[in-house]
């Protein structure tokens, strides 16, 4: 069985809160969707909460990711290693 959970977490890996969970049931082989998009051939089990700003979220505990402002404009970070997200958000 394949899911994908993203959920909010803190620097210390603790989940704060479930943001997105699905799970496949089609044969398609690749995962490609906007967040809160539901791809054809996987089901939704906990419908997808907003992104916020300046937060950490992994996906599947394998990967983490941060959306974030920096001169007004919108960035991102992602990365196998949650400090590498955590430094990039606390940098000045």
């Amino acid at each position: 069985m394949t899911f994908v959970s993203i959920d909010e977490v803190d620097i210390n890996y603790h989940v704060i809160k479930e943001m997105w969970w699905l799970e496949k049931y089609g044969s398609q082989k690749k995962f490609v969707t906007k967040y809160g998009v539901v791809p054809e051939g996987w089901r939704e089990y906990k419908p997808a909460l907003p992104i916020e700003f300046n937060k950490i979220y992994d996906v599947n505990g394998d990967y983490y990711f941060a959306i974030y402002k920096k001169n007004n404009i919108v960035k991102s970070i992602v990365s196998r290693h949650l400090e590498t997200v955590h430094n990039k958000l606390t940098e000045k």
